[in-house]
């Protein structure tokens, strides 16, 4: 928590918050979060939090953004580089391609494989899917952690954009 001095309240007055913890499925790397409030940015409170941050690892930082906004291009500022960019995925289990996919698959495997909308899948049977997609997506340039390890725990979420990674100590997510 960053704070400073505000006479008016007599009180410190939060500006701004960062938090760093270990990345659960790249354990190569650290994962690092920092919001300024925007009434107090471009004033080298981003950057003190920062480095404090960094000064509890020993490890690259890692850090998600999204292209373009305010945080990628402080994150950038501070020598982060993008080194994965990560769109939504989005399939129209509708459109005429799909189905010809599906159809061509099918083919291949007898019959025994469809596309089911992720809606009709039980909640295990999708985390399993997308765990198992994002560990061969890693394989070859950042493996992850064991699956045991990596798989989302009920209630967590997760933030999909590009990632960065700086050279040194600070690497961060777009």
């Amino acid at each position: 928590m960053l704070e400073i001095d505000d006479p008016g309240a007599g009180r410190p007055l939060v500006i701004g918050v960062g938090r760093i913890g270990p990345n659960i499925v790249h354990p190569q790397q650290d994962l690092v979060e920092i919001e300024i409030d925007p009434a107090h940015r471009r004033q080298g409170h981003g950057t003190a939090l920062l480095r404090e941050l960094g000064t509890h690892s020993d490890k690259p930082l890692s850090s998600k953004v999204v292209p373009g906004s305010e945080r990628d291009a402080f994150l950038r500022a501070h020598g982060a580089v993008t080194y994965l960019d990560v769109p939504l995925l989005r399939v129209d289990v509708a459109a005429d391609r799909t189905a010809r996919w599906c159809a061509a698959v099918r083919e291949s495997h007898d019959g025994a494989a469809r596309a089911v909308p992720w809606n009709d899948l039980p909640r295990e049977q999708l985390v399993d899917a997308l765990t198992d997609r994002y560990t061969w997506q890693h394989a070859s340039w950042s493996p992850t952690a064991p699956r045991r390890s990596s798989a989302p725990r009920r209630g967590r979420g997760s933030t999909r954009g590009p990632c960065t990674s700086t050279p040194g100590p600070w690497s961060a997510t777009a």
